[in-house]
This record gives C-alpha cells, sequence and structure tokens, in this order.
C-alpha cells in the first residue's frame, strides 16, 4: 500500500500496516487495543473446512433411513 501525497498515514492505514506485519509473523493484530498476540492453530484457518460435511451427513442420514424405512415396509406387505 502506497501512502498518500504529503505523506499524511490516517489511522486505517497505519492498522493495514500493523495487521500486515503481524500476518507475515505468524501473529493477529487487536487494532481496537493496539496489541499483538500469536495465532493459534484454530485460528489461523480461514475457513472451517467441516461445515459443508455437516449438511451432507445429515442428508445422507436421512435418505438412508428413509430407505431402510420403505425396505422394511415392503418386505412386511410382501413376505407375509
Amino acid at each position: 500500500m502506497i501512502p498518500p501525497e504529503g505523506g499524511a498515514m490516517g489511522l486505517e492505514d497505519r492498522d493495514y500496516y500493523r495487521e500486515d506485519y503481524a500476518k507475515k509473523n505468524g501473529m493477529r493484530y487487536n487494532g481496537r487495543n493496539a496489541t499483538y498476540s500469536k495465532a493459534s492453530r484454530r485460528q489461523a484457518v480461514e475457513e472451517p473446512i467441516r461445515n459443508s460435511g455437516h449438511e451432507f451427513s445429515f442428508l445422507a442420514k436421512l435418505v438412508i433411513t428413509l430407505c431402510v424405512l420403505l425396505g422394511s415396509a415392503l418386505a412386511y406387505r410382501y413376505l407375509r
């Protein structure tokens, strides 16, 4: 990021440089307290990977349950 003409740097620019520095060094920058903290492994991941799989597993369980119920109802009817 290039500072504005005249060299005046605003608060947003300052925080950007501090966040960039923290990211390059494996830390996090808290602009509210102006502190650096070491990022844990869980915080370093940008998007949780498991969220999309949770919905699929629910639907898969629902489909399997319906197939078992339908199969048992058909078996009961035709095998009596």
